[in-house]
């Protein structure tokens, strides 16, 4: 007997969860609808993955090419520097050349004034006797 209640409770929970299922017809319906708006709302998010895909790549081609610029510039700065260096250092040596020849043209000039430098007359006893009548 024990067996036959068994097979009667399973026989009823049976038929409850059949009964239970055709109650609610529409639940498949809403389900189906939820799965084709999931699907379309991955649909949608996949085409705008695959969009920032290629965004993410033509910003990354376009940091390559921005550093590639940034080194030619920064190798032109540095080459300009040199340059500048070197320019600078001719300038120095022309100042320091111009300055040496400017004293001596002035040891010269000094030189030659006192070379030139009249000598004045001596005005002696002798002397003042000879030029009196």
């Amino acid at each position: 007997m024990h067996r036959s209640r068994v097979g009667l409770v399973f026989a009823l929970l049976a038929t409850l969860g059949i009964w239970g299922c055709a109650q609610n017809p529409g639940a498949e319906s809403e389900r189906s609808a939820r799965t084709t708006r999931l699907q379309e709302e991955i649909r949608g998010l996949s085409a705008q993955r695959d969009q920032l895909k290629k965004e993410l790549k033509s910003a990354g081609e376009e940091v390559q090419r921005l550093k590639e610029e940034l080194d030619q510039v920064v190798k032109s700065r540095d080459e300009l520097r040199d340059q500048l260096a070197a320019r600078t250092s001719e300038r120095d040596a022309g100042y320091a050349q111009l300055d040496q020849l400017r004293r001596g043209i002035r040891a010269l000039m000094e030189q030659a004034e006192t070379a030139t430098a009249p000598i004045a007359p001596t005005v002696g006893r002798a002397d003042s006797a000879s030029i009196r009548p």
